[in-house]
């Protein structure tokens, strides 16, 4: 049954921001009863691809935490790889550990977003670990922070060390992005981080600076998450 799913993928020969939903496998038995001699399997779905901003149904990529944790370790990276959940490309290799089997990986989803739709302090003022501020966010209520809440499903909106790292390999990631056909990250405009710096306002970077910028502004999110 799972070999008829995976020849389901092989077939369909997917791309950038493609996917599957909507699987079912279905059996079809051989011979007379009682005497089955055969059982074939074949897997349905169908295919749908993540849309940019000028199209309102742009959904994030669902692809639960699991499956990325039980990748092989055997695996090595460098940053500007693709990085694959079995034949699925789901985002960009950003960030890398020493003997590159750990880092951090981005996908740009191109849509603005406000930080926060209210004023207040949250605590998620972590410069170096965008996933703790996105732990308080989540428990804070993501309807209240949409740049967080876009990530989502085990992606989170950049810290500013981690945002920082994405524009310092900006020119091997956008590399990356263009070959698979997805959104280039353009440097001019602005996209937040995750830390906060006061009631009303949080980094976000234009031009590779950081501004402090307003948390009802609009801004770009970039997601991330670690592998």
């Amino acid at each position: 049954m799972n070999n008829a799913v995976v020849d389901m993928y092989r077939q369909a020969k997917l791309r950038g921001p493609q996917t599957i939903v909507n699987i079912n496998v279905h059996s079809h038995v051989g011979g007379v009863f009682p005497f089955y001699y055969r059982v074939t399997y074949v897997a349905t779905g169908q295919i749908i691809e993540y849309f940019g901003a000028n199209n309102g149904n742009y959904e994030n990529k669902e692809i639960p935490t699991a499956e990325i944790e039980n990748k092989s370790s055997d695996i090595t990276y460098k940053v500007g790889d693709i990085y694959k959940v079995g034949i699925r490309e789901i985002g960009v290799v950003a960030d890398v550990s020493a003997d590159g089997k750990h880092g951090k990986i981005i996908y740009y989803r191109y849509q603005d977003r406000k930080w926060s739709n209210q004023n207040g302090v949250t605590g998620a003022n972590n410069s170096y670990d965008g996933a703790y501020n996105d732990k308080i966010l989540s428990v804070l209520g993501t309807k209240d922070y949409p740049a967080s809440a876009l990530c989502g499903n085990g992606w989170y909106l950049p810290s500013a060390k981690e945002m920082a790292l994405i524009f310092e390999n900006l020119e091997s990631i956008n590399a990356t992005l263009f070959q698979l056909g997805w959104y280039k990250i353009d440097a001019s405009q602005k996209y937040w981080t995750s830390t906060e710096t006061s009631a009303m306002e949080a980094l976000a970077v234009v031009n590779k600076s950081f501004v402090i910028t307003n948390k009802s502004e609009r801004a770009y999110v970039i997601a991330m998450r670690t592998f």
